[in-house]
């Protein structure tokens, strides 16, 4: 357990930009969105009339906007995270290869499975908690510029934010959403690992190169999509699985706000825990993973 522990230390300090790319686009998204926003917000409404209108809105609306705008922020940093995520496979069991430090590795008393795990555990759990992070940092700046913005409107940073916002319920769908997601994606993880494993060079080849030229093979050969389909659902067909669409909305028309449900409310996983699609998801990212582990320890660092 020490070993691992040890491990996992040396996937986090290694790996600094699972931090550093997380806080740059923060910084990006907020120092270009806040000065836009508040510039047309007193230009076209104003803050004491924008505070009015918050005011007016009925018991429950706001929460349902400020988990909107959550997820909104969710939804960019996950894009952010999958770049991030990608990168840091390709060289997760290839870079100690290539600068031979791989030799030190070995040396030490731990296993190839307790190494190949803890690249696991970085990119399923640790990699999305940075990501959650810098979603709830930025999240609470916002909050902390609409309560500027409050305080000049002569409005309520009480009643009309902090009382309003559902930190709990935001902070739980959050990690719910990251958590079902790695467990989908872990097909994909683990053969990003394996090929990592595997490469002896541009390891960015063997993970692209294999997946597309089977797309192909299978257009030509069968006029058929159903690989492609698969790489799709893939990366986004867990949402549909593990997450309700028709009990919370946000609805804003004509200055009316209308707010059905809650924001944990979204969260199923029955569908989910029952499809067949996330345990042979499990079987095929098992199989890379062992795969990745007897490269680790049979295959010549050469």
């Amino acid at each position: 357990m020490k070993e691992f522990a040890m491990l996992m230390r040396r996937e986090i300090w290694e790996n600094p930009a699972f931090w550093v790319t997380m806080l740059v686009v923060s910084l990006l998204f907020l120092g270009g969105g806040i000065p836009q926003g508040l510039y047309q917000l007193s230009h076209h409404v104003g803050f004491s009339e924008a505070m009015m209108h918050l005011a007016e809105a009925p018991e429950g609306a706001l929460g349902g906007i400020y988990s909107a705008v959550a997820v909104v922020i969710g939804v960019i940093f996950n894009a952010i995270m999958l770049f991030v995520l990608f990168f840091y496979l390709l060289d997760a069991l290839y870079a100690d290869r290539k600068d031979r430090s791989i030799l030190f590795w070995k040396s030490l008393p731990v296993t190839d499975t307790q190494t190949v795990l803890s690249k696991l555990v970085t990119a399923m759990f640790v990699i999305p908690a940075y990501a959650l992070a810098a979603i709830l940092g930025t999240f609470l700046v916002l909050l902390v510029v609409v309560t500027v913005v409050a305080w000049v409107g002569g409005g309520s940073a009480w009643g009309l934010i902090w009382s309003q916002v559902p930190f709990i319920q935001i902070v739980v769908f959050l990690v719910y959403a990251f958590v079902v997601q790695s467990l989908w994606w872990l097909p994909l993880i683990g053969w990003a690992l394996f090929a990592s494993a595997f490469a002896r060079r541009t390891p960015f080849l063997w993970v692209v190169l294999p997946p597309v030229v089977v797309v192909l093979l299978e257009q030509t050969l069968f006029a058929s999509h159903r690989f492609a389909e698969w790489l799709g659902d893939r990366f986004v067909g867990v949402f549909p699985l593990a997450i309700r669409d028709q009990d919370f909305r946000v609805e804003i028309d004509d200055d009316k706000f209308e707010v059905l449900g809650e924001i944990t409310q979204l969260i199923d996983p029955t569908p989910l825990l029952t499809s067949p699609g996330l345990w042979v998801g499990f079987v095929i990212g098992g199989a890379f993973i062992a795969g990745a582990i007897w490269l680790r320890r049979y295959r010549d660092e050469s």
